[in-house]
């Protein structure tokens, strides 16, 4: 279990580092609350973006995208309003 949350915070601080070289403000990560987590709040263009990073070793698992379901996107959702509601 350690090992995967290790992969994952690699994986997020090298979201946040492409994000920024790419011109986006990093505004806040793994923003949570009951509703669900976002892993990066980011701002570029006046434009709020709620980004979900998914990072894989390989594969076998599916690609990164399959893990993002119905119901993870409804979560997020649900998360981004609560965070602009407090904003």
């Amino acid at each position: 279990m350690r090992y995967r949350k290790n992969v994952g915070d690699i994986g997020e601080d090298f979201a946040a580092k492409l994000l920024e070289n790419s011109g986006f403000r990093i505004i806040a990560r793994n923003f949570a609350t009951k509703q669900g987590e976002i892993d990066i709040i980011a701002l570029k263009d006046g434009v709020m973006h709620f980004i979900e990073v998914k990072t894989r070793t390989g594969s076998q698992y599916g690609y990164p995208s399959d893990s993002v379901t119905k119901v993870k996107q409804d979560r997020i959702r649900k998360a981004a309003k609560a965070y602009l509601s407090n904003r």
